[in-house]
C-alpha cells in the first residue's frame, strides 16, 4: 500500500531540494545574494544530498515522479 508524505517530510525534503539545487546550480536560479558553492562546500557532497533525499521520497512518490527520481 503506497501512503504518502506528511506535511512536514514535504517541507523538509523541498527546502533540502531547494538548497542543494540554489548551491549546485546559482547561474539557474539568478537567486540574488546568494553566491553558489562555498570554499567548504564540495559538488559531490551537495549532489549525495540531493540523491539521499530524492530516494527517501521514492517509495511514497506517484508514478511520473518516481520516473523523475530514477532518471536523475
Amino acid at each position: 500500500m503506497e501512503t504518502s508524505l506528511s506535511r512536514a517530510e514535504y517541507l523538509h525534503a523541498v527546502s533540502e531540494i531547494i538548497i542543494c539545487c540554489t548551491k549546485a546550480f546559482p547561474d539557474l536560479l539568478d537567486s540574488p545574494g546568494e553566491d553558489g558553492l562555498d570554499a567548504d562546500d564540495a559538488p559531490a557532497v551537495i549532489m549525495d544530498v540531493l540523491v539521499d533525499t530524492l530516494l527517501s521520497l521514492l517509495p511514497q512518490s506517484s508514478a511520473p515522479m518516481r520516473t523523475s527520481i530514477e532518471l536523475v
